[in-house]
């Protein structure tokens, strides 16, 4: 599957907002839309706001837009200048400013000409000068076409551009975990945050998090990842990141970063908009992907990662309460040296070992939350992926779906016997509400 990056036309969201009928059978997706776009949301709440204020006139004014009466308002004519006749003429020099300047001008012709000349110069000097500094340069959303990378204003006017590098196009369509647009310093104007490398650019060829000011140039960078070691064997700081969300992390917006060191160890670390670490949560197998979801229906947002437990090196989901990620710590399947183990984990779902499926090393990719919050992963080597899950209610899979590549891979029949057998290999844990007795 493949998110479409299409904005939604104003007529449309006029009709949304007026609750239009004839887009009943969209409204769902629409919805869906605005929640993932800036831009579209931004155009949203304008029209919203419209019609709002039209309705408010309309209350106050039962009789606006009426006509009353049909008569012409009376308009006084007054004689033209040249037409006064010299006892209309004041013998005395006028004490208001206005009656001063017409008293000049009528005297001083030329003069006034030259003056009015001047005076009209520096208004429209001032008028082009206030134009300019009105201008939109506020980033609003973006693009990517053609390996380039476009910043728009509200207007959709380009900002700014910069070629990029990338491996996977899901990661900058709808839904982005790779860009985010929003004040990160609290200047009134947009930060672009973002995981892409710039060809030219070194420095964010593989383990940088870069936050660019409204006008393109770099606000902060941060490179990620550390030394680790596992049973005294060490890992360099040689990591690349590969998916980023912006989410609230103790009540204030985070940035979570998902890196990884050639498959093993991987971590998720999060960031405040001043580029300043909070937390690490580690793990020393495999990380694919992340994403937020209330798949408990508290009302919380879980924390969502996809990738394989290096205690048996099974594929895995697991489902982090945020808040409880506290300093440096690894998950409790990983074996890294010297990290504590934590303790937020709430639900884990995970593939038997005894099940072939987990040979090849296949994984979870590219998770994708619906409306209801239940969740898509992909299972498989994307992009040419066998099976989709769908998982619901803490992290239990409700339905197994077959690919065209597992069709093509097995034979149709064969292909819907291996889903099932897929579904019946997932095992569960939860987290337990009470700590155990001492």
């Amino acid at each position: 599957m493949k998110a479409t990056s299409n904005h939604i036309d104003e007529q449309t969201l006029s009709r949304y907002v007026l609750q239009d009928k004839t887009i009943s059978g969209r409204r769902d997706a629409i919805e869906q839309h605005l929640s993932e776009c800036d831009g579209c949301r931004l155009l949203f709440e304008e029209i919203r706001q419209y019609y709002a204020r039209v309705e408010q006139e309309q209350e106050e004014n039962a009789t606006l837009g009426k006509r009353h009466g049909k008569g012409l308002v009376k308009q006084q004519v007054l004689p033209e200048v040249w037409t006064e006749s010299i006892s209309a003429i004041v013998p005395r020099y006028p004490n208001t400013f206005p009656a001063r300047v017409w008293h000049f001008a009528k005297r001083n012709p030329l003069i006034s000409v030259s003056g009015s000349f001047v005076l009209t110069a520096v208004i429209v000097v001032a008028f082009t000068l206030f134009s300019k500094k009105q201008e939109d340069s506020n980033p609003s959303y973006f693009s990517v076409e053609n390996n380039v990378l476009n910043i728009y204003n509200m207007s959709g006017e380009i900002l700014w551009k910069k070629p990029i590098i990338h491996k996977d196009e899901h990661d900058f369509t709808v839904g982005s975990k790779a860009i985010s647009i929003l004040d990160v310093n609290m200047d009134g104007k947009n930060e672009v945050v973002t995981i892409f490398q710039i060809p030219n650019d070194k420095e964010s060829l593989k383990n940088s998090l870069t936050v660019y000011n409204s006008n393109g140039t770099i606000l902060w960078r941060e490179n990620l990842g550390g030394e680790i070691s596992y049973h005294g064997k060490k890992y360099a700081d040689d990591y690349f990141i590969r998916k980023m969300l912006i989410h609230d992390y103790h009540g204030k917006k985070s940035i979570f970063v998902l890196i990884y060191n050639s498959h093993s160890p991987a971590a998720v670390v999060v960031l405040d908009l001043l580029g300043n670490i909070q937390t690490e949560f580690w793990n020393y197998g495999h990380f694919a992907d992340l994403i937020f979801s209330d798949v408990d229906g508290d009302g919380k947002d879980e924390l969502i990662l996809s990738g394989i437990l290096d205690e048996e090196d099974n594929p895995a989901m697991i489902a982090l309460n945020p808040d409880e990620i506290t300093g440096i710590q690894q998950s409790r399947f990983s074996l890294l040296d010297r990290i504590p183990l934590s303790g937020a984990e709430k639900y884990i779902s995970k593939i038997s070992p005894t099940r072939a499926f987990s040979i090849s090393r296949n994984s979870f990719s590219n998770l994708e939350k619906h409306p209801d919050s239940s969740l898509t992963v992909y299972y498989g080597n994307y992009p040419n992926s066998l099976f989709s899950c769908i998982f619901g209610d803490s992290l239990r899979c409700k339905e197994v779906l077959t690919t065209d590549s597992a069709i093509e891979k097995y034979g149709k029949e064969k292909a819907y016997q291996e889903a099932a057998t897929l579904k019946s290999a997932f095992r569960y844990w939860t987290k337990p509400k009470e700590k155990p007795p001492v």
